[in-house]
């Protein structure tokens, strides 16, 4: 909703004018072309139309009520100040005598690292102090900057979660390269603790059915195990013609068991009779 946007846009004491003018700009020529169209806010007709809407005490705040000039005893609407100018006080950020604490106040805002949030917290201090005085407590984006060549900090921990292979691996491509925007092998040695070990093919419980395992993949295993194209390849259109899926489940099409039923060694272990019952047109 465009008039939560701008109450939003003033949460905080240093928010950006320029984004404030544009959203009020915005929100005044959405509020004059609805009340063009259907009249004010709160007028019964309308009200009765928003009022299962949770926000729309928020909505109808947009309008003051007030006499007619004209008329004493009939209502008009106007605009309420909230269309010229801020009307939410930010909180005051309670200064701070340490980077970290500064760091937690960012964090606290929703701000993530947030270097201007924490220098306005913390006296005397810079984007290159805060940056030595947290230490390992932040960590550059190694995502972001293979992506955009900036470097953007993030906590450590959010750092040395998800994708951490393939952050090491950007780790280990820009150290290679010889880039010195940061100690690449210290990167790579955090991502390497918290990679978790490979997961064994053992390791994992499943059966042929499962509806995780891709139909080409079974496919190509019937193929294989049931099929006389012992030449066939996983990349073969073949191996996507065995399987098909309906919304009971998954069987076997028609046309592969056709070709394959009456090949000695599936007759001889009694397969074909149990083709005939998993088969689906």
């Amino acid at each position: 909703m465009l008039y939560q946007d701008v109450i939003d846009i003033q949460a905080t004491s240093d928010y950006d004018k320029d984004e404030f003018k544009l959203g009020l700009a915005r929100l005044n020529t959405i509020y004059d072309h609805f009340v063009a169209t259907y009249g004010f806010i709160n007028l019964a007709a309308n009200a009765r139309l928003f009022e299962r809407d949770d926000r729309y005490p928020l909505i109808a705040s947009l309008e003051e009520e007030e006499l007619d000039e004209n008329d004493s005893s009939k209502i008009v609407y106007i605009k309420s100040e909230a269309f010229k100018k801020a009307l939410v006080r930010p909180k005051k950020l309670k200064i701070v005598d340490s980077a970290y604490e500064a760091l937690m106040t960012s964090l606290s805002e929703g701000r993530g690292v947030d270097f201007d949030l924490m220098m306005s917290v913390y006296p005397n201090s810079t984007k290159d102090t805060l940056v030595e005085e947290l230490g390992t407590l932040i960590m550059i984006d190694v995502e972001w900057y293979q992506q955009s060549n900036v470097i953007a900090y993030e906590i450590k921990d959010a750092a040395l979660a998800g994708d951490v292979r393939t952050k090491r691996d950007i780790a280990q491509s820009l150290l290679e390269k010889g880039d010195n925007a940061a100690d690449w092998e210290w990167y790579v040695e955090q991502f390497e603790q918290v990679i978790p070990e490979d997961v064994l093919i053992t390791d994992i419980s499943f059966n042929l059915g499962s509806a995780w395992i891709p139909n080409r993949v079974v496919g190509y295993f019937a193929w294989k195990v049931l099929g006389d194209s012992h030449d066939m390849t996983f990349e073969d259109e073949a191996c996507d013609n065995v399987i098909t899926t309906t919304k009971i489940g998954r069987g076997i099409k028609q046309k592969f068991v056709n070709r394959i039923m009456n090949r000695q060694g599936n007759i001889k272990f009694g397969l074909r009779e149990k083709l005939q019952v998993w088969t689906w047109t």
